[in-house]
């Protein structure tokens, strides 16, 4: 009889306690929030690679534009031999776009 009666308790338990319940939400909280910022680091790591690699894109873009047209240019106006500045001047074949001015001012081409 005792047999019976404990068997007929523990077939006829059903649900969770609030210690389990307890338990079970608090694991899922952990878990959400290690997820979150795993995924929020993962979004703010692809945000920051793809402006460097905007910038490096348009750096090299410009790059290869100012050496073209250095290259195809008949004559440097500016700047002078021995001199420092922030402006280069050239003279180029097409009259149209003579003369030709690449200048750097507050980091901006």
């Amino acid at each position: 009889m005792k047999y019976n009666l404990k068997q007929n308790l523990l077939e006829n338990k059903r649900g969770f306690t609030l210690f389990e319940a307890l338990l079970y939400l608090s694991l899922t909280a952990i878990l959400f929030f290690t997820t979150s910022i795993f995924l929020s680091n993962l979004w703010q790591s692809r945000v920051r690679n793809e402006a460097i690699s905007e910038v490096e894109q348009q750096g090299s873009i410009a790059m290869h534009k100012i050496t073209q047209t250095v290259r195809n240019a008949l004559n440097i106006n500016l700047p002078t031999i021995s001199t420092m500045t922030s402006v280069l001047s050239l003279t180029t074949v097409s009259s149209s776009l003579n003369p030709t001015i690449f200048s750097l001012s507050n980091n901006i081409l």
